[in-house]
């Protein structure tokens, strides 16, 4: 949106309110005030600076937003079944575990259901069963069922129950 488009739209918006008069004339002429204000600020260099300025930040939200969206997109019970496997080819791998649990909180409930979080969580628990002497793996157990606890909940908060629980789980696989 350029600079006269946007003078343009400021001096809508304050004829739109000043006529209708959403909370009162009062209201609307102050808010056409405002517009006219903005609208002859956008008319100087520093305005069109501001503007230049305030788009270029807007584009990289819409990138950062683009970007993230796509990467939501891939995360599925396929594509985190063949994250595991690596984890069970590498189980000493902190990156993956760290990719995994980040992975995890980006997913939508959708994808992973109640039902579905408990699957993963098992998975979580039974890599590190088969390998009890990796003590990241304690870590990623413990960060694998408080995303899991907190998709349970109702509130999404895990409770000092469920932390004793996944404390639990963790000791009895571990020997």
């Amino acid at each position: 949106m350029n600079g006269e488009t946007l003078r343009f739209t400021a001096l809508g918006a304050a004829v739109f309110f000043g006529i209708m008069g959403v909370s009162g004339w009062t209201s609307g002429i102050l808010l056409a005030g405002l517009c006219f204000f903005f609208w002859c600020y956008t008319a100087t260099s520093a305005g069109q600076a501001f503007l230049k300025e305030y788009s270029k930040r807007t584009e990289e939200r819409r990138r950062e937003f683009e970007k993230l969206h796509a990467e939501r997109n891939k995360i599925n019970p396929q594509y985190m079944s063949q994250l595991f496997n690596q984890l069970d080819a590498a189980p000493g791998d902190s990156d993956l575990c760290e990719e995994i649990i980040r992975l995890l909180h980006l997913s939508h409930p959708m994808i992973f259901p109640k039902e579905r979080t408990r699957e993963v969580y098992d998975r979580a628990l039974k890599v590190l069963e088969e390998n009890s002497e990796i003590t990241n793996l304690k870590a990623f157990c413990l960060n694998v069922g408080r995303w899991h606890c907190g998709r349970v909940r109702a509130s999404g908060h895990v409770t000092i129950y469920d932390e004793q629980a996944i404390q639990n789980d963790i000791s009895v696989r571990v020997k």
